[in-house]
């Protein structure tokens, strides 16, 4: 481990060891790793160079020393993300409704007419219900019976897909791509009009995951096949969500975090067992094979949109002076 962070750090880091009797300066904003043996007894002293009573433009010139100062701004630009986290986030996904509607505005719908049964190997048919944001306008947030019939069409619809793709088809089959894009790009669209802050909004959401039909479930009495049915819904799955872009991501997540903050608060015990009962289905609909890989792709989303989203509100509060 300290190989590698050296490594990572281009061999920047310092490696000391400290005896009975001395003692380690460590300048203000170092970053530092402690590791004592079991019969050590160390003490910590610590150097404030910050002036409380001096103004903040006084701190980064002559009381604190020049190596301080990118620590200062860090933990200033840090407090201020964590006091505005919920209206940055928010602003970011307000962003990204815009850009999809300037996108897919007046397009939405149409993107299924020339889907022909004839032409799939499948036999796939996407009916007219299907086409579920056909013509629809959001103001705002979508209501909560647009919410609640989106989960139910998709689902079902998903579950119509799945069952006709053979288990000898290859995934990776150009008109199959097509129509699992077709699926993401519906579904993406919607859940930025989804209203997390409303409990039933999120609780729908939660609850949509465990309308998909388990991989155990089959039309077919061939137990030979099951294991090609198996990997392959996994993986029509698996490749739905590792497209999902970090916003949708990070709307997934927070629907459930959301669901179980409300079941905290209410001490619901359906409540709780919904969200645990999502999160545990969503993971199995990846396959043992594709699991990792798929709660990877969703931290690392989450991530890059929390990232992305820190840099751009700091980048505007510096701009126009907020801090």
């Amino acid at each position: 481990e300290i190989k590698m962070t050296r490594h990572l750090k281009r061999n920047r880091t310092h490696i000391v060891s400290v005896s009975a009797g001395e003692g380690l300066y460590i300048p203000a904003g170092w970053w530092h790793r402690v590791e004592s043996s079991s019969s050590t007894v160390a003490v910590n002293i610590w150097f404030d160079y910050n002036n409380d009573n001096a103004s903040s433009s006084s701190r980064t010139t002559t009381n604190v020393p020049s190596h301080v100062v990118p620590f200062r701004l860090r933990h200033s630009a840090t407090k201020y993300y964590e006091m505005h986290a919920e209206h940055a986030t928010n602003a970011a996904l307000e962003r990204c409704r815009r850009d999809a509607i300037a996108t897919m505005g007046g397009k939405t719908g149409r993107r299924y007419d020339d889907v022909q049964a004839e032409e799939s190997k499948c036999s796939i048919f996407l009916k007219e219900e299907w086409i579920l944001l056909k013509g629809m306008t959001f103001v705002g947030f979508a209501s909560m019976d647009e919410v609640r019939v989106f989960c139910d069409v998709f689902t079902r619809c998903w579950a119509y897909f799945t069952e006709e793709v053979d288990a000898s088809a290859v995934v990776e089959d150009g008109l199959i791509l097509e129509i699992i894009r077709r699926f993401r790009a519906e579904i993406e669209y919607f859940l930025l009009f989804v209203n997390l802050a409303d409990a039933l909004h999120a609780r729908e959401l939660v609850r949509m995951w465990t309308r998909f039909p388990p991989l155990v479930e089959f039309s077919t009495t061939d137990s030979t096949n099951i294991p090609f049915i198996v990997q392959s819904k996994s993986k029509l799955f698996t490749t739905l969500i590792l497209g999902f872009s970090p916003e949708i991501c990070f709307i997934i997540t927070q629907a459930w975090e959301r669901h179980a903050l409300l079941s905290a608060g209410s001490s619901c015990v359906e409540t709780e067992s919904e969200v645990e009962s999502s999160y545990k289905h969503f993971f199995e609909l990846a396959g043992n094979e594709n699991e990792k890989q798929v709660r990877s792709h969703l931290m690392n989303s989450v991530e890059d949109f929390r990232c992305k989203t820190c840099q751009s509100y700091l980048m505007e509060g510096i701009l126009l002076g907020k801090f």
